[in-house]
């Protein structure tokens, strides 16, 4: 069974990694974020308790983790850039067709089944979209 997490970028360019959530319930108080961010809970552990932190991200940068990992062992997560190992790039994204993630190479779908041996992380759409140009 895959691991479900998620990654955003905050304001200040670095990524977090965890749970989404559009909400926070703190001590009985529900909170919405604002439409433009979302947040990760990300949960640490203290001796018996467990401690939950989260951070803002911008909503257009949260990706889901594939399950799948590069050749060279990074986890893949949708927005990734990829680059293939015929020195194509496709972007990782999802297919309500597949059902899953694919790789989007020249507008053309492609299923990641046996591909991701054949993959490097390059990059990601929102931090170097000129890799797709």
């Amino acid at each position: 069974m895959r691991k479900i997490k998620f990654r955003g970028l905050d304001r200040s360019g670095i990524w977090h990694y965890g749970a989404f959530a559009e909400t926070i319930n703190t001590s009985g108080k529900l909170y919405n974020m604002p439409s433009s961010l979302c947040a990760f809970i990300i949960d640490a552990h203290y001796d018996d308790k467990v401690e939950l932190f989260y951070e803002f991200v911008g909503i257009e940068t949260v990706g889901q983790y594939t399950g799948l990992i590069d050749k060279n062992g990074k986890e893949i997560y949708g927005g990734d850039i990829l680059k293939i190992i015929s020195n194509q790039k496709g972007l990782v994204g999802w297919s309500e067709e597949f059902a899953g993630f694919v790789l989007i190479v020249n507008r053309m779908l492609y299923p990641f089944e046996g591909l991701p041996e054949l993959l490097e992380i390059i990059g990601n759409i929102h931090q170097n979209p000129e890799l797709m140009e």
